[in-house]
């Protein structure tokens, strides 16, 4: 080899960026540094306290005890972390740090936390690029804060200095998840776990063995006859479904099952079981307003709202919504769940000697329809607690609606203030607040299930110290504050910064 030839020589190129054992285990050490900053029984105290939401693992015990935590738990422990800290001024500190100094161990969190999501994007471009490069650049302007507080005496250490190379590493060779060393470990359980529990645990690798071309032989006929029902012959051409590339952000659609949870819930059910105290006359407004589009004013809704006659005594109820995204390269019966909204009351678990199970209303992203704009911004949504997810009856449609077809899906709404224009500034996150009208209650609606666009999480606003009547599953009723999540998953994050 030449003298020239080893001068051009990347040392860096030989070991490919790592999502599991580089983002994962940093991520992993910044929660220790966080440990030792505020100490583990408050931290764990807040994580017992965050509200249910389908993208975000609830650690009843905490997560200070956590012992060989596996790349998933990392992944699930990444999409709160942020909001252990976020106001940190309330939090009480193990060590003598500034405010300012807080707000630098925050700020240097979400830098982390964004280049974690960033480079693990399916697909990039220059913007994506540029704001992972951003990212880092704002973690290495502040991370200097943990030695400050002396937590550590270095931030040299290989894993972090990985970092540097993302961004070249995905424009050589594509995006992470082509090189990302979880998928090969996750073969594991699936090539040696599985295959040995299906042998009786005697002479096991000649039966490990058959048992692996056995399941090999199965996947490749399925696929065979996957790709025979996705192609459609005609006698003049071959016609074949368009692939679709990866996407940050697939199309979705609402999927509701065929029958509803419960069939017939009385209206004063809805109100003492599932909290929607003002279900009549929300509904009221809303069949006002599909049956006089061109009502201007709030008044004159109240108004009609007020002497409309409501032919209805029950609804029927449905308990989950999922959203689905269908991609061309799977069977028709076949779709990924991308999201859920869970609006179900308590009830009493039969197996476990009738304890009661909490009830469970999520959070979601709605299209505003007051908006003065309609584009798909963030200020052209807002988000509301889902308390009834429910149909109109056949029989009552008619005499409700004169004639005219209402959306076959609708949803019971108790909403939080307005986005503001942006974010706060450290943290990164929006403040919301619950919405009250005039009278002091909480504002309600009834809309259509289609103007949801995906859950959301919020964090819950502490205070100094963790108010102990406060529970995951009374959050968001007993807390009147909070902080839009994020970082739950690569669409929440892509959409809500």
């Amino acid at each position: 080899m030449s003298s020239g030839s080893i001068r051009i020589a990347q040392s860096s190129w030989s070991i490919t960026s790592d999502i599991l054992h580089q983002v994962y285990r940093v991520s992993s050490s910044i929660y220790l540094w966080i440990e030792k900053l505020y100490g583990p029984e408050e931290i764990d105290e807040r994580c017992k306290r965050f509200p249910p939401n389908h993208h975000i693992r609830l650690f009843m015990n905490g997560i200070s005890s956590l012992s060989r935590v596996t790349g998933r738990e990392h992944s699930q422990m990444c999409s709160f972390l942020l909001g252990l800290i976020a106001e940190s001024p309330s939090l009480r500190v193990s060590h003598s740090v500034s405010a300012e100094d807080q707000k630098r161990v925050v700020r240097a969190v979400k830098a982390l936390l964004d280049f974690a999501f960033l480079s693990q994007y399916p697909v990039h471009s220059t913007t994506t690029l540029q704001q992972l490069q951003d990212a880092l650049r704002r973690f290495h302007q502040d991370m200097d804060v943990f030695i400050t507080v002396g937590i550590r005496t270095n931030m040299n250490f290989p894993k972090l200095h990985s970092f540097l190379h993302y961004v070249s590493m995905i424009k050589l060779f594509g995006t992470t998840d082509n090189y990302n060393t979880e998928y090969t470990e996750r073969l594991h359980i699936d090539l040696a776990k599985d295959a040995y529990r299906a042998t009786n645990h005697k002479n096991e690798y000649s039966q490990m063995t058959i048992w692996l071309e056995r399941k090999e032989k199965i996947l490749r006929h399925e696929k065979f006859i996957r790709w025979r029902e996705l192609t459609i012959e005609t006698p003049s051409t071959l016609v074949q479904r368009q692939v679709i590339l990866p996407t940050v952000a697939p199309e979705r659609q609402v999927k509701m099952t065929k029958h509803p949870t419960v069939r017939s819930v009385a209206i004063s059910r809805l109100v003492d079981d599932y909290g929607a105290k003002h279900f009549t006359i929300a509904l009221a407004r809303f069949i006002v307003m599909i049956r006089n589009p061109d009502l201007r004013t709030n008044r004159l809704i109240e108004d009609k709202a007020s002497d409309l006659h409501m032919y209805l005594s029950s609804v029927p109820v449905y308990h989950v919504a999922k959203f689905i995204a269908k991609y061309p390269a799977q069977a028709d019966d076949e779709s990924t769940t991308l999201d859920s909204i869970h609006a179900k009351p308590a009830r009493k678990n039969p197996t476990r000697n009738k304890e009661v199970v909490p009830g469970r209303f999520d959070t979601a992203l709605i299209r505003d329809s007051g908006t003065a704009t309609a584009g798909d911004g963030l200020t052209d949504y807002r988000v509301g607690q889902v308390r009834v997810i429910f149909s109109i009856p056949e029989r009552s449609i008619l005499r409700l609606f004169h004639g005219l077809k209402p959306p076959k899906y609708l949803a019971y709404i108790e909403w939080f203030t307005p986005f503001r224009q942006t974010p706060e500034p450290d943290h990164g996150l929006y403040r919301l607040k619950r919405a009250y009208d005039p009278g002091g209650g909480r504002l309600v609606s009834v809309i259509p299930l289609v103007s949801i666009r995906q859950s959301v999480h919020l964090f819950p606003h502490f205070p100094r110290q963790v108010l102990q009547e406060w529970a995951s599953h009374n959050v968001l009723d007993t807390c009147d504050n909070f902080l839009l999540n994020s970082q739950t998953d690569r669409y929440g994050f892509a959409r809500l910064r």
